[in-house]
């Protein structure tokens, strides 16, 4: 009796240790061969602003930190746990609802580089995300306009069935630095702080994050000026604008989104719930447009694309 008792307590045992495995083998299945687009995640935070990237050849980009550890439980979402390693991160100012989580994130993470507004202004928060920094020996990069970091250049594996070879080899992901220019009057309500075109291919998103209404008035005008070489180049329509506040008509500026035409916006609401809206014919002022936004979801706002086309997640 007591024989056929533990061989029934092995089976048990080890079934749950084959169901184990077999979870683990697609856990990780899911990530190492997925197919390789770009993915963009707009993170649901309880307090600040985050983006994570996915870049085709899987290295991470992370935009902001939010202001606490929460987004700590967001990396733990979106990447696998034996993946240890963000490759960049970009610190759009020093507020710290944009800075104050990247102190965990450099405590838990290897961080391979860090980057950061040229004449950036000092918190608390900021000072401690450069202290560890130095202290782990992670390179500071300060961005200004004109500037390009290049994400990732390299000729995409072949061999997986998902992938269109013609639409993805050879394709770039690349950030270009739109703000801060040292020729704008800086001011209190619109310090230096990062404005960023994301591309891959076909596919372009801005980031513009906590720009304030005066900042985005100077990059219209610039997109209009033809002796602005770099903001001339933005292909309209975008296919996502992106702010970090509520969309609410003082911070949003009419020639900016006229100017890009995009197809998406995202903007915060109820302090952390993201938002988008598709924009047939954005033919409308600052103060109207805001009525026009419609839940896509109830937490944070997902999009993928391959070079060629553009797509929300779940």
């Amino acid at each position: 009796m007591k024989q056929q008792v533990l061989l029934r307590l092995l089976s048990y045992g080890s079934t749950i240790l084959l169901v184990i495995a077999g979870f683990s083998l697609w856990y990780v299945w899911q990530w190492e061969y997925a197919p390789a687009y770009l993915e963009v995640d707009f993170l649901s935070l309880n307090r600040g602003h985050g983006i994570f990237i996915r870049l085709p050849n899987k290295h991470i980009v992370l935009v902001d930190g939010g202001q606490s550890g929460d987004i700590i439980r967001e990396l733990s979402r979106l990447m696998p746990f034996y993946r240890r390693t963000i490759d960049s991160v970009l610190m759009t100012d020093a507020q710290p609802k944009s800075v104050g989580g990247l102190i965990d994130v450099i405590k838990r993470y290897s961080v391979l580089h860090l980057y950061m507004p040229d004449g950036m202004g000092t918190t608390t928060a900021s000072e401690a995300v450069l202290g560890l920094a130095r202290e782990k020996s992670i390179p500071v990069t300060e961005l200004s306009v004109g500037d390009r970091v290049n994400l990732f250049s390299e000729v995409l594996a072949t061999g997986n069935e998902h992938l269109n070879e013609k639409q993805l080899a050879n394709k770039s992901v690349a950030v270009n630095v739109l703000f801060p220019d040292q020729n704008f009057p800086f001011s209190k309500a619109s310090p230096a702080q990062l404005v960023l075109n994301l591309l891959f291919g076909k596919t372009e998103m801005i980031f513009a994050g906590d720009a304030s209404r005066a900042i985005q008035n100077y990059l219209a005008k610039g997109i209009a000026a033809t002796s602005s070489s770099l903001l001339k180049d933005l292909k309209s329509p975008i296919n996502i604008l992106e702010y970090d506040h509520s969309g609410g008509a003082s911070n949003v500026s009419q020639k900016f989104i006229e100017a890009l035409d995009p197809k998406f916006i995202i903007v915060k609401s109820s302090g952390k719930v993201s938002k988008a809206t598709t924009l047939k014919k954005p033919q409308f002022n600052a103060r109207s447009y805001v009525s026009q936004i419609r839940d896509l979801s109830s937490s944070s706002a997902q999009f993928f694309s391959d070079g060629e086309r553009i797509w929300k997640g779940k």
